[in-house]
């Protein structure tokens, strides 16, 4: 039941795949218009700086600094704006996953990888990702090699004029000699000034020294700092794909499979989530009522056809409901009567006139009764010949009741009176029920909703009360009130489906 239920919710909202294939369509043209053959492309850069720094340099007093990850030092912000720039149709964040930098393991070469959908563009950022990188990173190397020249002049110059200072200062501490062979003797103060002065004379000699060589040092590799960072190749467009474009007939099938798919979800999501009846199952589990095997299933011209006498194409579509019909005639023929009152949750539905055909049809002598005084519509379903000329077993004339074409079928209209200009209501009919039912073998009660009192009334009065019950219109939380209150006063109701 489950599985016929989703079935034929699926044929219900098939006009919903209708409208899903056109849009899944439309959306797969659109990916394969953005989507474009992927190309990549590379440079590599030698890194010296590290070697040179450590060899060319021996030296302790110059340190330079090399920085110890290449990477980050690429695609820094003010490159990606350049690029940008120069590329609008990239954003930075599209830059940032299009740049893919690496280093080997002991960071000697660093390779810039691009990837766009137009070569020269991919080689043309990749170029100037190497070449940026080049000019910033030899520049502060320079930048430092100067800095360290220019102070080490100026050391080498402070200490000279201070070994001066100090020769002098020296040379003038000492008293003067006038033997070879003398020795004078200087005073404690004087003596320790002029120690003093040679002690710091000798380490500005040293440092000189040491000065001296890291400055000739520098000097003598300066030319090879400029090969500290070399454009190992240039990067060059490419004619072939890295990733290719997919087919368009590809992706077209891959958006209707996919849209189909959406498309059964939400058909899914919806049965399961009905607030409605949807099958006879559901009547006998969610209430506890007792459902009629089949349901009538109908469209209005059928049942126009049927009302004019003639027969439908697809007859088997109401195969469930003749064989229903069949066994009421049987009761009918086992009790010698069988009285039916058709009710409904909602609004009033109109199958008494189908009811009624199909026991004409039979052969059985059948009277419906228009119970409801909203929106009578017997009288547009049956053309009226005129009065029955009927009589109860006491004489009174049943004027009120109404003959067809058909001389089996007879109609009692919400609309007609009885004796003395009564209307008729419930009351009424209740009180002549008994004598209707010896005249005719099947009474069909066309009444009004479930919730009415003269439903009620009514329902204690006939051999069957038939709740019809629209699949997917009718709520299951309203058949669940209903079975409730029919529980609650006695009542038993038997639901059929009707499509």
């Amino acid at each position: 039941m489950e599985l016929r239920a989703y079935a034929e919710g699926y044929v219900r909202l098939l006009w919903l795949l209708l409208l899903v294939i056109p849009v899944s369509l439309e959306a797969g043209w659109l990916y394969v218009q953005g989507e474009t053959a992927t190309y990549t492309a590379s440079t590599s850069i030698l890194l010296n700086a590290s070697m040179l720094v450590d060899t060319a340099v021996p030296s302790t007093i110059v340190k330079l600094s090399v920085p110890t990850s290449y990477a980050a030092q690429v695609a820094t912000p003010p490159v990606l704006i350049a690029i940008n720039k120069r590329y609008p149709r990239l954003s930075i964040a599209r830059l940032k996953t299009a740049i893919n930098v690496t280093a080997d393991s002991s960071n000697h070469i660093l390779l810039i990888r691009v990837t766009d959908s137009k070569p020269e563009a991919a080689a043309d950022i990749a170029n100037y990702l190497a070449l940026q990188f080049v000019e910033k990173q030899s520049a502060g190397l320079q930048h430092e090699l100067t800095y360290y020249q220019q102070w080490l002049q100026q050391e080498i110059t402070r200490l000279t004029s201070e070994i001066n200072a100090l020769n002098e200062q020296i040379q003038a501490l000492q008293p003067p000699k006038t033997k070879p062979s003398d020795h004078p003797v200087l005073p404690t103060q004087q003596r320790i000034i002029l120690n003093n002065d040679q002690y710091r004379v000798n380490n500005d000699i040293r440092s000189l020294y040491l000065y001296n060589q890291a400055l000739s040092d520098i000097q003598s590799v300066q030319p090879l700092f400029q090969k500290a960072y070399i454009i190992q190749h240039e990067a060059k467009a490419s004619d072939i794909p890295v990733v290719p474009p997919p087919s368009v007939s590809s992706v077209l099938a891959v958006a209707v499979t996919l849209g189909v798919l959406l498309h059964i979800a939400v058909v899914i999501f919806m049965e399961y989530f009905s607030p409605f009846i949807r099958h006879k199952g559901e009547i006998e589990r969610l209430s506890g009522l007792s459902a009629l095997n089949g349901a009538l299933n109908i469209f209005g011209f059928e049942y126009k056809r049927l009302l004019a006498g003639h027969p439908l194409l697809c007859c088997w579509r109401l195969d469930a409901f003749r064989f229903l019909c069949e066994s009421l005639s049987i009761q009918a023929l086992k009790k010698g009567n069988h009285t039916i009152l058709l009710t409904s949750l909602r609004q009033k539905r109109n199958c008494a006139v189908l009811f009624a055909t199909f026991f004409v049809h039979s052969g059985y002598r059948t009277l419906i009764i228009e119970a409801s005084q909203e929106r009578p519509s017997l009288s547009q379903h049956l053309q009226i010949l005129g009065p029955g000329n009927l009589k109860t077993d006491a004489g009174m004339l049943l004027s009120c009741i109404g003959r067809t074409s058909s001389p089996s079928l007879f109609v009692l209209p919400a609309n007609a009176t009885l004796t003395q200009n009564e209307p008729l209501t419930a009351v009424s009919l209740r009180a002549l029920l008994p004598e209707l039912q010896k005249l005719f073998q099947i009474i069909i009660i066309d009444g009004p909703v479930f919730d009415r009192a003269d439903t009620r009334l009514l329902a204690a009065e006939v051999h069957q009360t038939i709740l019809l019950l629209q699949k997917r219109r009718d709520r299951v939380k309203v058949l669940k009130e209903t079975a409730i209150r029919c529980q609650d006063i006695g009542l038993r109701v038997q639901c059929l489906l009707v499509s």
